[in-house]
């Protein structure tokens, strides 16, 4: 059969991409509404935690706790250890 991957590599690796996305996914839904807008607002709107922070009107310091609280529990969910040790 043709390949019709067109990267040129492992099909077998994109599928396993693609769970561990779903498996990321599912870990997100499980923290609270506040942590999972400040973690979107953070790596997917790059907003800097100043910017978080005057959002919701707190201390860029509590940002910065929250998000890396949200980590190290997604990481946990997912049977990880924290990434960013």
């Amino acid at each position: 059969f043709p390949s019709h991957d067109r990267g040129g590599g492992d099909p077998a690796t994109a599928g396993s991409f693609l769970a561990s996305l779903y498996d990321i996914k599912c870990a997100l839904k499980e923290l609270d509404i506040e942590t999972y807008t400040m973690v979107q607002l953070k790596y997917e709107e790059q907003l800097t935690l100043l910017q978080i922070a005057e959002m919701f009107n707190i201390s860029e310091s509590t940002v910065s706790r929250k998000i890396n609280t949200a980590i190290k529990q997604m990481s946990k969910k997912l049977g990880g250890d924290n990434p960013w040790v």
